[in-house]
């Protein structure tokens, strides 16, 4: 047993320190696997109904809980939109920022 400032409880660390603070080691390691899932759905070439599929049940469940528990990056607006459009395979002029963040994928 050793005594530590901080630590992660259920994927999310807790500690003494600020919110922004923990706020961002807990986003750095969520988006990290968010990106790892939207690479891997672009690396099976599926069809776009088949990525859409994979995209709402293995990449946005890695961000729904810690968004939960933290307030979002400040790069989380700007990471969704490209991760999108290289899940579903689709243009990146072919959709705005704003309807990105209201789809309903």
């Amino acid at each position: 047993m050793a005594i530590a400032n901080s630590g992660t409880y259920l994927g999310l660390s807790i500690s003494h320190k600020s919110a922004a603070a923990v706020a961002s080691v807990v986003w750095h390691s969520a988006v990290h696997k968010y990106k790892s899932r939207v690479e891997a759905i672009f690396a099976a070439r599926k069809g776009m109904f088949q990525s859409a599929r994979a995209y709402n049940s293995l990449a946005l469940p890695t961000l729904g809980y810690i968004a939960q528990r933290a307030p979002p990056c400040k790069y989380f607006r700007r990471l969704k939109a490209p991760s999108l459009h290289r899940a579903l395979r689709i243009a990146t002029n072919s959709l705005s920022l704003s309807s990105v963040h209201h789809s309903q994928i």
